[in-house]
């Protein structure tokens, strides 16, 4: 009698869990549930959150403000930690899910038993992701609501151009009703060189969103009117609309 194999359990390394305004991107100012999944190989120079490139033995879920935090070890199965969720959080007070890395896309498997439990409650998942896994990001693609995609083609991030192939990709899978780009830039970085990135690719039927970096509020002083115009207009014969919307949270200094 040939014995039966049992199934490997599905797990995934979360970050952290928490409610709050959503301060970036085109869903700014919307209520929001965060699941930042843990872990992230990318090595991205201009890395933001170093923090969460690595996996913790555990995290935290925030409730509401002034509610106890709550511990759970890492990793975890998607039905556990849904479990906790629905204990904690009503989905009617939230406009989605919103998941977060790290590269969220580095942990396919436990997004793919995951989000079907977000479905089945009827709220609309949201991701961001760097652009990177085109692979992924098809295979996982109708299992989102809604997605923000990186552009990392400033030369600061250390990617040297490589990344045409997989814009095409990703382009090519992507509804324009669902997803919109986003690139990061600083005011000063070299703008020509950004450009050669995008000529030849066809992103005219999706938005975009130039975002600012910005490590804390004092580097929006290098924006002014005419500098936002001027990355506005650099972009917007190569996108069908094109938004400067910088981090809201960073500014209010909220979470």
């Amino acid at each position: 009698m040939v014995p039966t194999l049992k199934k490997q359990k599905i797990t995934g390394n979360i970050s952290e869990v928490f409610a709050s305004i959503q301060g970036e991107g085109l869903f700014i100012g919307t209520m929001q549930l965060f699941v930042r999944l843990a872990g992230c190989s990318l090595k991205c120079r201009r890395c933001e959150l170093p923090e969460y490139q690595q996996n913790p033995e555990s995290f935290y879920i925030r409730p509401w403000p002034g509610l106890r935090s709550h511990r759970m070890a890492n990793p975890v199965t998607p039905g556990k930690l849904m479990q906790k969720i629905d204990s904690l959080y009503r989905f009617e007070d939230f406009f989605c899910v919103s998941i977060l890395g790290g590269e969220p896309l580095e942990q396919p498997d436990f997004l793919a038993e995951l989000l079907p439990h977000f479905i089945k409650r009827g709220i609309p998942v949201f991701i961001e992701t760097s652009g990177l896994l085109p692979d992924e990001f098809i295979r996982l693609y109708d299992l989102f609501s809604y997605w923000c995609v990186d552009l990392k083609i400033s030369r600061s991030w250390g990617f040297n151009g490589k990344l045409r192939r997989k814009h095409e990709k990703i382009i090519a899978k992507a509804d324009p009703r669902s997803t919109y780009f986003r690139i990061l830039v600083d005011a000063n970085d070299d703008s020509e060189a950004i450009l050669e990135q995008i000529r030849g690719l066809n992103f005219s039927r999706f938005n975009l969103v130039v975002q600012p970096f910005a490590y804390a509020p004092s580097h929006f002083n290098d924006w002014d009117t005419n500098t936002i115009l001027e990355w506005i207009n650099l972009f917007r014969p190569f996108f069908r609309e094109v938004r400067w919307v910088p981090q809201v949270h960073k500014l209010l200094r909220i979470i």
